[in-house]
């Protein structure tokens, strides 16, 4: 109150609703003394299923006038179905560096013991290199060494009891 009179410096709100009782504006205003002014607006909108998609907010001067500031914000919603396994084979192969310059190493992950090959072709199907291990199972890392292999491209196949997984392997000397 600046006199019995005068009333300054107080706010409202105004609201608007949706059916489904969501909020869609809301209307911030002044009263500066003589007439109401905006202070701000935020506008929402709303998707199917009721969720918030999308936001924007407004401000104007103090004279409400002139908008001096906004916002906004649009949300994405996804609905999850289902989580699909990583994998579901009994092996899983990872072999490192690719491209190489003189070994790769060979992460292998097998969940029952078996013997494995690695054998390792040139484009012409040459074996270039191979190596065997017995009774293996769980996580195995296994080095081999190319510093005597020429440059180019090659194909690592490893093999265990009932599955194959082949790999190519870029060798840069």
């Amino acid at each position: 109150w600046v006199s019995a009179t005068t009333w300054v410096n107080s706010g409202q709100d105004i609201f608007t609703y949706d059916a489904s009782s969501h909020e869609l504006t809301h209307l911030g205003q002044l009263w500066n003394g003589t007439a109401w002014t905006n202070w701000y607006k935020t506008t929402h909108t709303w998707d199917a299923a009721g969720n918030n998609t999308s936001y924007v907010r407004l401000g104007w001067n103090t004279a409400g006038t002139n908008i001096i500031n906004g916002d906004s914000c649009i949300y994405f919603y996804s609905k999850t179905t289902g989580i699909a396994s990583l994998s579901t084979s009994p092996v899983n192969l990872v072999v490192y560096p690719n491209p190489t310059n003189n070994h790769i190493n060979i992460s292998l992950w097998i969940s029952t013991p078996q013997t494995v090959s690695y054998i390792l072709y040139n484009t012409i199907g040459q074996v270039i290199n191979s190596q065997t291990l017995k009774n293996t199972d769980g996580n195995v890392i296994t080095e081999m060494n190319f510093s005597q292999i020429p440059t180019g491209l090659y194909y690592l196949t490893v093999k265990g009891q009932g599955w194959v997984k082949t790999e190519k392997i870029i060798i840069t000397q």
